[in-house]
């Protein structure tokens, strides 16, 4: 599928029913056991609840905190906002989505940014941000494959 205006686009098929994937992929505290890039997440997966998150931008980076809101959690997709308090400013949708393929999954994992300083940060972080998404995405197939 082409990425929209804003958007960084990934996925990728993992050899594991859908239900599986989302398991690992809902069950917060077990992220640092699997996920090289969002380390830890804390909170509950209730809509409209705030999630902490400790991410590291590159491999043996420095960790960064961040707080997002969940907007939903329901089978088959995640999502969850963040960005600037000021959401004209800078906002993120981040999506994550577990569809059945044949035996497996089709994992895809993209997030939309909007307001006046998205344009600047994913000329300058962009491709970062879609390696570490690929990261997690990896990360998330070996689990589930495993």
């Amino acid at each position: 599928m082409p990425s929209e205006p804003g958007r960084i686009d990934t996925e990728i098929g993992i050899a594991a029913p859908a239900e599986r994937v989302w398991r690992i992929l809902t069950a917060l505290q077990g992220y640092a056991s699997w996920n090289p890039y969002i380390v830890s997440v804390q909170g509950l997966l209730v809509s409209g609840t705030t999630l902490q998150l400790k991410s590291l931008h590159v491999p043996g980076g420095a960790e960064t905190d961040g707080v997002v809101t969940l907007i939903s959690a329901e089978f088959p997709e995640m999502r969850w906002e963040g960005g600037h308090p000021d959401r004209s400013i800078l906002k993120g949708d981040h999506v994550f989505r577990c569809e059945p393929s044949g035996a497996g999954c089709r994992f895809h994992h993209f997030e939309t940014f909007s307001g006046l300083s998205a344009e600047r940060l994913l000329l300058e972080y962009g491709a970062r941000i879609e390696a570490n998404f690929r990261l997690f995405n990896e990360a998330l197939k070996r689990a589930a494959e495993a």
